[in-house]
């Protein structure tokens, strides 16, 4: 029998009901007999003590409640039974008996057991009692601990009482065994199991159940997972355990129809089972898969499940296992017996798939392989759309036709793509100057079997030159450039020309020694667009790509042109420190000056002035970034730096108070360095205002930097000297150099000995500097990066006989009067403007309330109101397309000198504010809100500019003041 032992104290009811016409019987159960007018009376005394109800449940009609119940429920409150009656109409319709059912189970609590009793009462009120079993059951946690018909009409003497709860358990079986059937899903199916095995005897017994429980268990979670191969070991010992014991032959199951039903979970299951030996019958452990070779059954099998998760609308499943399908089908038509699960392996396959979607390369693909490809762009599109849930903007439009179509061609297994490009060798990819020197040594280096040239018509003569001398037997092409120093517009070009020839190439190498900087940027493009295509749709920057191994990568070893295009140049930059420099090597507690710090400024405003140039094309701008700086992937820079001469540094150590003259730097100035120094005395951690909690070096100081260029010329040249001057105009070294410490005046700089430019002197003369910079190739859209465009805005403020940290400490205090809520309604002692009273007001308010986020993170991040989460707006959150360590400042304070007067240049080089576009957020406290769009999230800077440059609103005074703007 199907039941639980009986180890609580739910409530346990008896269901029955009583007829008109009672007759003394003789009834037996278990070897025990009774006698009794009502057969549920004879079975209250026949139960085991732990199986009797302790609540009669009795469906009376009128006329019985008249003529049998008074002396019913005195009989049954004799055996210390509790009697309920429920009055019920004759039920002469299906409302009377809907109203019946109802009425039994609200009287029945959720939870409790419930035995049944069908032998009197109507003809039809047994099926009144097998719907309400089974809703009981079903929805209300209800166990049926037994249903019994005492068979008075037998022409036994003792009529026995028959057990029918077989009959009730087998709708739960079909049900079960119906869900496996059309969904898969065993859960349901093991749980039957279970009920079993935990109603029987500890012991041997149990033992078939519980094996085919556990093989339904995995069964349910690989096939739910999507794990075919998992599933087909757990698909084999299921399969395994009901051949060895069938349900009929399971002891104590006692269940009708058990042959038929064992067959049917069987023939649910074997379509998924393996059909090797070893992993047929489920019983393989270890390691077992990476010995499982594929071949074309295994397919076979695969593609049978895939059929039903279609079949069965769980798309996402079939799309899933579809797309590894197909990569399984390349490994065994493409790469017989190579280890088809190694993610090396796969991943070649899927990229060459991936090659095959893309639209810029449809030109080069046979039709087979443009139909391979759209299936694959198709499939993966979808997979995606089920993987992410739908969350992206555009609404899930689920539409598998065009998937359906392809896959009925292909689900047999017995074809594959044709191979995708490859076939014609190592290729070299090489630009080329007027010396044939850097071909000749390239070919004997690398030994391609073709070379493709990059050169401008003039070198054109030396490639074969080169060839001859190097004995190049080889294929060999030329890309000419027309404009070899500004041929930036010539690169799309040259992209297209040099891509079949990359994509025929199983393996192709790229130089950048040799010809000029705008050669190397076009070769690097080369190589980009050859490891992209390679990779597929994945952006890997791995050495090898490709089913062919193929290997795109920049050349290890530098070949050395003996005589480069462009002539050596030395450029000599006198800069002077003006203001205390926090700049440190690895040693935090020790200021020095750093080159390499030099060198990163110097990049900084090579990129901010070089956005114009390129158009936006972030690719070709970093590619000749390091073609010019230097790069792991391009090598040694051809400018090389070193520190000529420097005057004797003093320092401000870590701990001491930063003094201008013999005073405590002032408030302003303290505010421009929070993060670096204390800001005000702080009598709990027992410092001053102004003490440092990082070294200094002391201002002022000169130094002299030298830049050696090597093969630089023309624009390059003219853009490295307009660097070297942004950067002694308007910026500085190490910590808060957008703060104005650590600014840089640059006072001469020479090419070649020669002066080329020296510091103005006046304050029109600097305007007219920073002008300059604005001649041409400015971008006339908002630069994806901190750069100079048509947004960009300048103001110069002349000091009044003010010391460098003087100027600083003036222009801070003018900004906290213009941002700080203060305390207490106080600013540097004066009522404070309370200019941003709505970000004052939002991050009083509970994180989940807030809509928006204050209008000053455009400062800069973090932007923290307190310690506590709900106030800080962390960098490490501010955006959902790229993890972020800050934001900076787009205001750069630089602090200037020119003929023994002090001045402030104040630049306002805004970019797109985070990544992302419209779509960018931030996460305010623990709420993440959409950011304001660019222009709009500017306005404060903008006003704080104008708050400088009109004078009507700020507190300081300033001898003169001029605004710079595109």
């Amino acid at each position: 029998m199907e039941q639980r032992a009986n180890a609580d104290a739910r409530p346990h009811y008896l269901l029955t009901a009583l007829g008109i016409h009672p007759r003394m019987t003789n009834y037996a159960l278990k070897g025990k007999t009774a006698k009794a007018e009502h057969s549920p009376l004879a079975l209250l005394q026949l139960l085991d003590t732990d199986d009797r109800p302790d609540t009669a449940l009795c469906l009376l009609t009128s006329k019985a409640r008249e003529k049998v119940w008074d002396d019913f429920s005195k009989q049954v409150m004799s055996l210390g039974v509790g009697a309920e009656p429920i009055d019920i109409p004759d039920m002469n319709n299906s409302t009377q008996m809907a109203e019946v059912i109802q009425a039994v189970a609200q009287t029945i609590q959720p939870d409790s057991r419930l035995t049944l009793d069908i032998t009197h009462g109507p003809r039809h009120i047994s099926f009144v009692f097998y719907a309400l079993a089974l809703y009981l059951s079903s929805f209300r946690n209800i166990e049926i601990t037994g249903a019994w018909y005492g068979n008075y009409e037998s022409t036994e003497t003792n009529k026995p009482l028959i057990d029918l709860q077989p009959l009730l358990n087998l709708p739960q079986w079909f049900y079960a065994i119906r869900m496996f059937q059309e969904t898969g899903f065993t859960q349901t199916l093991a749980k039957r199991f279970m009920a079993v095995c935990d109603g029987l005897p500890k012991g041997p017994e149990r033992g078939p159940f519980s094996k085919v429980a556990k093989a339904l268990e995995d069964f349910s979670t690989h096939y739910e997972a999507g794990l075919p191969m998992e599933l087909g070991l757990a698909a084999g010992k299921l399969c395994h355990g009901l051949e060895e014991k069938p349900l009929e032959n399971m002891p104590g199951l006692n269940l009708p129809l058990a042959r038929e039903l064992s067959e049917v979970i069987l023939e649910a299951a074997k379509p998924v089972r393996f059909d090797r030996v070893g992993l047929r019958d489920g019983t393989a452990s270890g390691e077992w898969k990476k010995n499982y070779l594929l071949g074309q059954v295994e397919l076979q099998r695969q593609a049978t499940l895939i059929d039903q998760y279609l079949e069965r609308n769980q798309f996402s499943l079939a799309l899933g296992l579809m797309r590894e399908w197909t990569v399984s089908l390349g490994v065994l038509h493409r790469n017989p017996g190579a280890n088809w699960m190694k993610r090396t392996v796969r991943i070649k396959l899927e990229r060459e798939l991936g090659a095959m979607c893309k639209k810029s390369l449809r030109q080069y693909l046979d039709d087979e392989q443009k139909q391979w490809g759209t299936f694959w762009d198709r499939l993966g599109k979808l997979r995606n759309q089920f993987a992410h849930h739908g969350m992206r903007p555009e609404v899930a439009k689920i539409n598998l036709d065009e998937i359906r179509c392809f896959w009925q061609k292909i689900k047999l297994g017995d074809r594959a793509w044709t191979s995708f490009g490859g076939g014609h060798g190592h290729l070299l990819v090489t630009p080329l100057g007027m010396s044939p020197g850097v071909l000749f040594s390239a070919l004997k280096k690398v030994q391609p079997d073709s070379v493709l040239v990059l050169c401008s018509e003039q070198a054109k003569a030396g490639i074969t030159e080169a060839l001859s001398h190097s004995a190049f037997s080889g294929n060999h092409a030329s890309l000419i450039m027309r404009d070899p120093f500004n041929g930036i517009d010539e690169i799309g070009e040259l992209l297209q020309k040099s891509r079949k020839v990359c994509l025929d190439a199983d393996e192709v190498q790229v130089n950048l020694t040799g010809g000029t900087t705008m050669m190397g940027i076009a070769v690097q493009r080369i190589y980009e667009q050859a490891r992209n295509d390679h990779n597929g749709y994945r952006k890997n920057k791995s050495v090898s790509h490709g089913l062919r191994r193929i290997s795109i990568g920049l050349m290890s070893h530098r070949i050395r042109e003996k005589a480069m295009t462009e002539p050596n140049h030395t450029i000599t930059a006198k800069y002077r420190v003006v203001t205390p420099m926090f700049l440190s090597g690895a040693d935090q507690n020790h200021a020095e000056l750093r080159l390499p710090s030099f060198k990163g400024a110097l990049r900084f405003w090579w990129r901010a002035l070089s956005a114009g140039r390129f158009n936006g094309d972030l690719t070709a701008l970093r590619a000749a970034e390091d073609v010019l700086f230097g790069s792991t992937r391009t090598g040694q820079s051809r400018v090389r730096m070193r520190i000529v001469s420097c005057a004797t540094l003093s320092t401000v150590k870590k701990g001491e108070v930063l003094c201008d003259s013999s005073h405590v730097i002032g408030e302003g100035a303290r505010y421009f360095g929070y993060g670096v120094m204390e800001p005000s005395a702080n009598r709990k951690k027992g410092t001053m205002a102004g003490q440092l909690l990082r070294p200094c070096v002391s201002a002022p100081f000169s130094m002299v930097i030298e830049l050696r260029c090597h093969g630089v010329g023309g624009i390059e040249m003219t853009q490295l000297q307009l660097a070297i001057k942004a950067l002694g105009l308007m910026g500085g070294l190490g910590s808060k150099s957008r703060k104005g410490y650590g600014s840089l005046v640059l006072e001469e700089l020479l090419l070649n000995g020669g002066t080329q430019w020296s510091n103005p002197h006046t304050l029109e003369a600097v305007a007219e500097s920073i002008k300059s910079f604005y001649a041409k190739d400015v971008a006339e859209k908002l630069p994806p990066y901190t750069a100079f465009s048509r947004f960009s805005r300048h103001v110069i403020l002349k000091g009044n006989k003010d010391s460098p940290l003087a100027l600083l400490d003036r222009i801070g205090c003018e900004m906290m009067r213009y941002r700080s809520w203060g305390h207490e309604g106080k600013v540097l002692g004066e009522d404070s403007e309370k200019n941003f009273k709505d970000d004052h007001d939002l991050m009083k308010q509970a994180a989940k309330d807030r809509t928006t986020h204050p209008r000053r993170i455009v400062f800069g991040l973090p932007h923290n109101y307190g310690k506590a989460m709900p106030d800080q707006i962390p960098p490490s959150k501010i955006a959902e397309k790229g993890k972020l360590n800050r934001r900076a400042s787009p205001l750069l304070i630089h602090i200037h000198e020119c003929d023994k007067q002090t001045l402030a240049v104040l630049s306002f080089l805004p970019a797109t504010f985070l990544p992302g576009g419209h779509d960018a957020t931030i996460n305010v406290g623990g709420k993440v809100v959409p950011v304001t769009h660019d222009p709009e999230i500017w306005h404060p800077v903008e006003d704080l500019l104008d708050r400088f440059a009109s004078g009507q609103r700020r507190k300081e005074s300033f001898g003169e003041v001029l605004e710079v703007c595109p």
